[in-house]
């Protein structure tokens, strides 16, 4: 896998990470969804295990909605913030050098042969990777051997930790998402909202392996996760501004 973080990105990548998206789970089977605790508890060890806590985080797979052809999806950051604004964009629009992988899974449409198989990008972000130089092959091929021991390749993968010891609330839309740190999120919105985690933070303290909820997707209160609003907005300037109109978040510098 970091040979896939640090390598050049083709559009081969690209055109494939589009299919194995589209092959996740739907977000809206959240709440139903259970957690295998044993499986669960056994790859957060693997990350430990490899000293990479701090690289990556456990991704719970999903999809908020379906990339058309010939598109990825893609986050940028949000300018004068640690926000980021993810989207299904053109391949053709894509600067193949200033993007990374972000999420990574097996790919769901292959079968198990017993070989090594890599990790897939199904989601990238603009800009260069950050520390990934310490993720070997060691470490892919137990994580990979882990997920299918356990039966979860299509339910976990693993996310680039781009932001170390920030929990951070994603809201969705029709067409994309908004990421925001918890300190954007108003403090009652955060306490009465119901948060549905699909990143996990490893650390090892003591000799025990800890996982915490890093990242959230916000569920709306009668426990559906679906869309905020039916409007589809543009660019991250309107979402911004919706979620500031409804009470969702202060204004932001």
């Amino acid at each position: 896998m970091a040979d896939t973080l640090v390598s050049t990105v083709t559009k081969e990548m690209l055109t494939a990470s589009q299919k194995i998206h589209n092959g996740f789970p739907s977000d809206t089977a959240f709440p139903d969804a259970k957690i295998p605790s044993h499986g669960f508890e056994a790859l957060c060890a693997v990350i430990a295990k490899h000293g990479v806590e701090q690289s990556v985080r456990l991704r719970r797979l999903h999809q908020h909605f379906t990339i058309p052809d010939g598109h990825i999806q893609l986050g940028k950051s949000i300018p004068h913030s640690r926000a980021f604004w993810t989207r299904p964009t053109p391949i053709d629009e894509v600067d193949l050098k200033n993007i990374h992988a972000y999420v990574l899974s097996l790919d769901n449409c292959l079968p198990d042969t017993g070989q090594y198989a890599p990790l897939i990008p199904s989601e990238f972000r603009e800009g260069p990777p950050g520390n990934v130089r310490n993720i070997s092959t060691d470490f892919v091929k137990e994580f990979v051997d882990c997920l299918r021991t356990n039966g979860l390749e299509n339910m976990f993968g693993l996310e680039l930790r781009e932001a170390p010891d920030r929990t951070m609330i994603e809201f969705s839309f029709h067409t994309a998402s908004l990421l925001l740190g918890d300190e954007d999120v108003r403090a009652e919105v955060r306490q009465q909202a119901v948060l549905q985690v699909t990143g996990w933070a490893v650390a090892v303290k003591d000799g025990n392996v800890l996982s915490t909820g890093e990242k959230r997707c916000a569920v709306l209160a009668d426990g559906v996760h679906r869309p905020l609003t039916n409007t589809k907005f543009n660019d991250a300037s309107d979402a911004l501004k919706y979620l500031q109109e409804k009470g969702y978040i202060s204004k932001m510098n």
